[in-house]
């Protein structure tokens, strides 16, 4: 017997309709770019006006830590919205061999999305 997926969370599936909200794709872009960094693959200045300072100043010390023979590649994002200019974000990328974890979390600022919180597996507790 086929085995059925699991229905998606419909917090997840209204965030994506709320006029203004982020999109898959533009999540999943925000993801990859942000990998790219970490790979070393993308200056970082060039997602400058994506990120707060704070998460900003994170990403470039971190520049390069993905780094792999293969080019980063996001395999699934999630999304959880927190309220209709807030949402948490999860991504799965492959880095070669590997499998690597993002977390950002993203707040409509001024009409711009701007993410003010990133995590990457790297991160030290």
């Amino acid at each position: 017997m086929p085995r059925l997926h699991p229905p998606r969370r419909p917090s997840a599936i209204r965030c994506q309709r709320v006029q203004g909200a982020w999109s898959a794709r533009q999540v999943s872009r925000l993801a990859q770019l942000t990998a790219e960094v970490l790979a070393g693959e993308r200056a970082p200045v060039q997602v400058e006006p994506l990120l707060d300072p704070r998460p900003y100043s994170l990403l470039c010390r971190r520049a390069g830590v993905f780094r792999e023979r293969t080019r980063p590649r996001v395999l699934r994002t999630w999304v959880r919205c927190q309220g209709p200019a807030v949402a948490e974000v999860a991504a799965l990328v492959r880095c070669g061999r590997r499998h690597r974890a993002l977390a950002f979390r993203v707040v409509r600022k001024e009409g711009l999305w701007v993410c003010t919180h990133l995590e990457t597996d790297t991160d030290k507790s």
